[in-house]
């Protein structure tokens, strides 16, 4: 008897065997069917190939077309701010209140801390007129306590000399400060913004309406700060022209408070930035933007240039250290008379020992000019008026205007260079001889 496993060993031989026939016999009756579903076969299988292929290729294209898109996206650049970067600039030469560039320099807006000029311009005046002393004792008010924005957090009831409280305006700006000292000098805020209010009007300030002793935001119901670029810068020249000594405190670049437990670095970034400058006052709040109000000098020329408005802090520094250079640049200090100089023009001088003199300009003549124009300066002397001896050396005798363009640049006394004693006695019987 066979093994079982030979018996399936000849099973699966016999059923290859059998299959092969079957097909062999089909392939001698119809060959061309089997070739024919051989070739559908074939051709069924490269479409369903080619159908793969290209949805593949979709499939790959539509991961290219979302990268495109997100590269665009990422480079695409935000919409152009295309406002101007500040709402008004203005530049002025100090000595004789030139305007030099001016921007929308009329337009009265929101000042900010520049309002400060003036709350220091009335200390400085209380103090020339002997009302105030820089060694004053002022008491800070629960008011002042509370004020916010900058400040050196002055308590109720402390006290601190008015000197120290300058500073910490002219240098940090403090609000509270401000508070301290108007109520001081004038009892009350209200009191005391009427006074800056005045001093505006006198000073010519026509664009100008303060509300506050500091430039803070208006609280409800409060008169809210405006001024111009044309405003500021006179002001701040009247400042520093009449009370030349508030320089010495805007140009501190750090100072100490609370007898050196609080240090206080000045908000003015161009003394550090622009050489000679030295003031004058910085400001910022949301409504006014970033301001500047900026003097330097240089060459014995000082100019002074307003900036309101600007759109970030570096933006109101980068304008204000463009105009000042403008000035610096396009600008000279020129000598246009020098003491003793004799001017040519005579003056009559009746019953004299001499019948006329040509008198001399009385000090030196110093103008800040154009440099392109200095060529264009011309001398005007009005016609003087007659003398009657005896006259002493230095009797004025006249004026002299130095111009350009129509505008005077400099006015100067002219004077009598010598005595003129009267006619001697001879001298007049000389002169009633016929034909003298």
């Amino acid at each position: 008897m066979m093994p079982k496993h030979r018996c399936n060993w000849l099973a699966e031989r016999l059923v290859r065997h059998v299959f092969l026939l079957v097909l062999a016999l089909t392939m001698v009756a119809d060959p061309a069917s089997v070739d024919a579903n051989w070739r559908l076969s074939a051709a069924s299988q490269a479409k369903a190939r080619q159908k793969t292929a290209s949805k593949s290729k979709t499939k790959t294209k539509k991961p290219s077309k979302t990268a495109k898109s997100k590269s665009a996206e990422q480079t695409a650049k935000p919409a152009e701010d295309t406002s101007d970067p500040v709402k008004a600039e203005l530049l002025m030469e100090a000595a004789s209140g030139l305007v030099i560039v001016e921007n929308n320099a009329d337009t009265a807006y929101a000042p900010a801390s520049m309002v400060k000029m003036m709350t220091v311009y009335i200390v400085m005046e209380e103090i020339a007129n002997g009302r105030l002393s820089l060694d004053t004792p002022v008491t800070a008010s629960a008011r002042a306590s509370k004020t916010g924005g900058s400040q050196v957090y002055l308590k109720e009831h402390e006290v601190f000399p008015v000197t120290e409280l300058l500073d910490a305006i002219l240098v940090h700006s403090a609000n509270d400060a401000c508070i301290a000292l108007a109520e001081h000098i004038a009892g009350s805020v209200d009191a005391f913004v009427d006074r800056m209010n005045a001093k505006a009007t006198e000073l010519g300030l026509s664009k100008t309406q303060f509300g506050s002793v500091h430039g803070l935001p208006p609280s409800p119901g409060q008169t809210p700060d405006r001024s111009s670029a044309r405003d500021m810068a006179m002001l701040g020249r009247a400042l520093i022209t009449r009370f030349p000594e508030v320089l010495e405190r805007s140009k501190i670049q750090q100072m100490t408070f609370r007898d050196g437990k609080m240090v206080l670095d000045n908000t003015n970034k161009l003394l550090k930035t622009f050489p000679g400058t030295d003031g004058i006052k910085t400001g910022f709040c949301d409504e006014a933007g970033f301001c500047v109000t900026a003097t330097a000098e240089r060459d014995g020329m000082r100019f002074i240039a307003v900036v309101m408005g600007g759109r970030g802090s570096t933006v109101r520094f980068d304008a204000a250290a463009r105009l000042l250079s403008q000035g610096f640049g396009q600008f000279e200090r020129r000598r246009l008379a020098q003491t003793g100089q004799m001017v040519d023009v005579l003056v009559p001088i009746a019953d004299g020992s001499i019948a006329e003199i040509r008198p001399v300009v009385s000090h030196d003549v110093f103008a800040v000019v154009e440099r392109a124009k200095a060529s264009e300066i011309i001398l005007h002397v009005p016609t003087p008026t007659p003398l009657t001896a005896p006259v002493i050396r230095g009797t004025v005798c006249g004026q002299a205007f130095f111009q350009l363009d129509g505008h005077d640049l400099a006015l100067v006394e002219l004077i009598v260079p010598h005595d003129v004693p009267k006619r001697s006695l001879w001298q007049r019987v000389i002169g009633w001889l016929p034909g003298s």
